[in-house]
């Protein structure tokens, strides 16, 4: 078997909840996070490092009531120490570390802000191109929560915020965006729900990454659309049996 080499990155989010949360909730959150991390990170992590992911894998370290925290963690496997390098050597280095076990660790918001730009790109894309078109203040015309994300997501990845925005876009077809809007929805449930914020945690500090008034602009659901549309012809000729 040919030898993996595996990096994880520590994730905690904040949904500032005042009311305790459903498990319905908590539980669509997960699997909507679970869904980003292993469809749509190998390919931006590929557009943002030039590292290929071999896999990628989310587990459960805790959940905690009060303000909801979801603490996760992604796993990263890379198929050559090749590429695990080059992925290495594309983070910050003060967010690299190894834990007891030596096994490389990664803080910070490295997933975190991977995961919530996926999610805003997508459910954006969603709106901006949904029938009717999205209303007046839908997620695609707030800057302000989406420039929170590029500029943290860029100094973590050690690119300016341009490249970063760039690399979300392009990491995605328009088909796989709406796939990430669906499992972005379901990632955001509870602060949906609740109209609350989003905060990503870490040892250097929190830092909102979505207000409350973005949050209650986040769709309840990501709706198939009808893509069906009317044509004219003329001299057809129909053939009757």
């Amino acid at each position: 078997m040919a030898q993996e080499y595996v990096v994880y990155l520590e994730n905690k989010i904040r949904f500032n909840t005042a009311a305790p949360v459903s498990v319905d909730d908590v539980v669509a959150s997960l699997r909507g996070m679970e869904r980003l991390v292993t469809t749509r990170f190998p390919k931006a992590i590929r557009v943002l490092t030039g590292a290929t992911v071999k896999r990628a894998e989310l587990t459960v370290a805790s959940v905690e009531e009060g303000s909801l925290i979801e603490e996760t963690v992604v796993s990263l496997v890379f198929g050559s120490k090749k590429h695990f390098d080059k992925f290495i050597g594309s983070i910050r280095a003060k967010f690299v570390s190894k834990n007891d076990k030596g096994e490389t660790v990664v803080k910070g918001w490295v997933a975190g802000s991977l995961l919530v730009g996926i999610a805003v790109v997508g459910i954006a894309y969603y709106q901006k191109d949904s029938t009717p078109a999205a209303p007046v203040g839908g997620l695609v015309t707030v800057n302000g929560d989406n420039n929170v994300i590029v500029t943290i997501g860029a100094e973590a990845y050690e690119k300016s915020p341009e490249k970063f925005a760039e690399a979300l876009e392009k990491s995605m077809t328009n088909q796989q965006k709406i796939a990430a809007a669906k499992a972005g929805v379901d990632m955001l449930t509870p602060a949906r729900t609740q109209g609350v914020g989003l905060d990503l945690m870490s040892a250097d500090g929190d830092i909102e990454v979505m207000s409350p008034e973005t949050s209650r602009k986040i769709p309840a659901a990501v709706e198939k659309r009808d893509q069906s549309e009317d044509k004219l012809y003329q001299r057809v000729k129909l053939h009757f049996r």
